[in-house]
């Protein structure tokens, strides 16, 4: 049984169908990449899976057990995580307690939400900054504790949402390898919707490819790089070559 199913999951916003009949299914421990132009319905099929938004039709499974129809609160305790595509720390709080926020999800004992905060923010390199107040902090820092926040809710399986958008080459190759020490060493399965190629392909053991709310492709990263419709609709003609 996969860990994650959607089966012809479906969202419609008046007249516009967002996101169309997509089938799409994730194994333990897999880290699977989301990709496709800007508006296809990768945040949109987030927001589905985490119970911000219900389906107009179709199912979402998880660990055996239907989603549709729960709220994020519930579907977070049943171990799901998230970050959001943009960074919205809570700007007058300190990295410490933006993280805390998340361990809240799991306990309400003060102490055990700031002890799993501090592990998290060690494991993602953020305890050199844990007593600055988040407006203070770079785009990267930023990044951080977004995820951070997301792993102190002990999830099973982690959304991230363009975790390296805005971010240099050098802060980029440092995200990487914390989401390989997300999966290797938590062993938290991953979906992750990224436009930095570099980290799609690098990261991803299989990809799956949306364009205007449908699945047009899914497979390994290098038959997805050489797939002629995933090119025309996203890739363009210049990146086949270098995935060849």
């Amino acid at each position: 049984m996969s860990l994650l199913e959607t089966q012809k999951l479906t969202i419609k916003f008046g007249g516009l169908t967002a996101v169309d009949a997509v089938d799409m299914s994730v194994e333990k421990g897999e880290i699977v990449g989301l990709i496709g132009p800007n508006g296809a319905g990768k945040t949109t099929l987030f927001n589905m899976l985490t119970g911000v938004y219900q389906p107009t039709s179709g199912t979402i499974i998880f660990k055996g057990g239907t989603l549709t129809k729960l709220n994020p609160t519930k579907v977070s305790r049943l171990g799901i995580g998230r970050t959001f595509q943009i960074v919205k720390p809570f700007q007058l709080m300190t990295v410490l307690e933006n993280v805390m926020i998340g361990s809240f999800s799991k306990t309400n004992s003060m102490a055990v939400a700031e002890k799993k905060a501090l592990e998290v923010m060690d494991f993602v390199g953020l305890t050199s900054v844990k007593s600055i107040q988040a407006r203070n902090l770079t785009l990267a820092h930023k990044k951080r504790i977004e995820l951070a926040r997301a792993l102190a809710t002990e999830p099973e399986l982690i959304l991230l949402d363009e975790v390296m958008a805005g971010l240099n080459p050098t802060e980029v190759n440092e995200v990487i390898d914390v989401i390989r020490k997300i999966n290797s060493q938590k062993k938290i399965t991953i979906i992750l919707v990224e436009h930095v190629m570099q980290a799609v392909m690098a990261l991803s053991q299989r990809i799956y490819v949306l364009n205007s709310g449908k699945k047009i492709a899914e497979g390994v990263p290098t038959d997805v790089a050489n797939n002629p419709e995933v090119i025309k609709a996203y890739l363009g003609g210049g990146y086949t070559h270098a995935a060849s």
